[in-house]
């Protein structure tokens, strides 16, 4: 039998970790751990997949019990907000001069033509805006990805989201941005929130408002609030999105384990072939995209290593 976990979104999600790790890194102990060990008995192969690097997650981690096989080949972008005292430094950084003086130019176009209001919803929401926002998050998903949005990974999740993250905005472990222009939004953000680290979750806009680059707007107010509340990372997850390039000044890589039990020697044969496959997938994908570069080049002097609150 073989059963699929993804690391990434049980732990910005759920707060989660998978209940087959021991002696986890001494920042993510107050975590809760899934049930994995009580019906790990009956699974043959677990394929754990998107764990972060930063967080000091290996093998070592895994249950004496189990074998893993790991392997390191989809990357993460994020932005690391330390070495930066303010948004407008990191932008200025990060964009560089022509490009941070073209986003403030869309800023100053918008604010002209239409003066949107940023609001962040953290800690309380009313049902009914709820329901507006989330409504209308999914038809901008829509709109935007017509014709694709069977491949949009949200989507396939959508009826958890809807259900799930009014409470997570409540408890604050969860947040949602919102750009108004006369009181329609027009770009929304969920956002997850562990520690002192913020997740871009879920975002989309108004395509009608697109020659304002209403995503990047969005950007610009939600690292103001990162600075404001005492975040040190913005974690973008994967995807060489061009927007992801450019704003992330950190990229690491997203690791996947494949593990077997060791009682069962035909297993792990299976487990290696696995895992080879799994990553060879990977990078048939690229090369179909036309997206395959060395990232050990492409993105020098940018790994995230480690990250522990």
């Amino acid at each position: 039998m073989l059963q699929h976990l993804s690391f990434f979104f049980d732990f910005f999600e759920k707060q989660s970790i998978p209940g087959l790790y021991n002696h986890l890194p001494v920042a993510y102990r107050p975590l809760s751990h899934g049930t994995e060990k009580s019906t790990v008995g009956n699974w043959n192969v677990l394929t754990i997949s998107n764990i972060p690097e930063y967080i000091g997650i290996s093998k070592k981690n895994v249950a004496n019990a189990y074998g893993c096989i790991e392997r390191s080949y989809r990357l993460g972008f994020a932005m690391d907000l330390t070495p930066f005292g303010s948004a407008s430094e990191f932008l200025r950084n990060q964009l560089g001069k022509k490009g941070y003086k073209n986003l403030r130019q869309d800023r100053q176009r918008l604010d002209r033509d239409h003066q949107p209001k940023f609001e962040c919803y953290y800690g309380d929401i009313d049902t009914a805006t709820y329901a507006v926002l989330i409504e209308t998050l999914e038809d901008f998903i829509k709109t935007r990805f017509s014709g694709r949005t069977k491949h949009h990974a949200a989507l396939k999740r959508w009826d958890h989201y809807k259900q799930n993250i009014i409470e997570q905005v409540r408890l604050k472990k969860a947040s949602i941005f919102v750009l108004w222009v006369a009181e329609k939004p027009i770009a929304i953000t969920v956002n997850y929130h562990l520690f002192d680290i913020v997740f871009f979750s879920i975002n989309s806009f108004d395509s009608a408002f697109g020659s304002y680059s209403p995503g990047r707007q969005m950007f610009i107010r939600q690292i103001k609030w990162c600075y404001e509340n005492k975040v040190r990372l913005i974690d973008m997850g994967w995807g060489s999105f061009e927007y992801k390039i450019k704003f992330s000044n950190a990229v690491y890589k997203l690791k996947t384990q494949v593990l077997y039990p060791k009682r069962n020697l035909l297993m792990q044969p299976f487990a290696q072939l696995l895992s080879a496959l799994l990553e060879m997938k990977y990078y048939l994908v690229m090369l179909r995209d036309r997206n395959f570069q060395n990232p050990e080049v492409k993105f020098k002097n940018r790994w995230l290593n480690s990250y522990q609150n």
